[in-house]
């Protein structure tokens, strides 16, 4: 043999060595980036779920106000309480498919997932607004229901 020969034999191997190196640090670079995707889809999710979370809590005060004080008629304005359990249910379930994903796949599910968790997180507040609306309504009319109860036991009270 040659000595140009042991230098292409030489340099065969470290260039099988370099492309070794590079597939390696390309798959550990996928590997970080979809574990930081993943990390932000899945901080994105809890918190579209706590603010969902939250408006069913404002809900279910709601109800149990207006049951207590038997103002059915100002209930029957929000209509959107299925829709709350639904986003709660559709969120969980998300989360545990996130956390089930790496790889390519956690970087895909981020592509085709993060626009519609925006969107779900926005429609969240919409209903949020509708339920701080509710809110509004159930008290405004407790309180003029109080203030007329409590204005004739006044003037009775006067009266003796």
């Amino acid at each position: 043999m040659d000595t140009s020969d042991y230098i292409a034999i030489s340099a065969l191997l470290v260039s099988l060595i370099i492309a070794g190196i590079s597939i390696r640090s390309w798959r550990f670079n996928v590997k970080v980036k979809s574990l930081e995707l993943r990390a932000l889809l899945l901080a994105s999710l809890h918190n579209a779920l706590v603010k969902a979370e939250n408006v069913l809590a404002d809900y279910a005060y709601c109800k149990d106000t207006v049951l207590n004080a038997k103002q059915i008629e100002l209930f029957k304005q929000f209509t959107k309480e299925e829709e709350l359990h639904n986003f709660v249910d559709n969120l969980r379930n998300e989360i545990k498919l996130v956390e089930a994903v790496s790889g390519y796949r956690a970087v895909d599910l981020y592509h085709r997932s993060i626009s519609r968790i925006t969107g779900v997180s926005l429609r969240i507040d919409d209903v949020s607004n509708d339920i701080t609306t509710l809110k509004t309504n159930i008290m405004t009319a407790l309180l003029t229901q109080k203030g007329k109860v409590e204005e004739p036991s006044h003037a009775a009270a006067a009266g003796n």
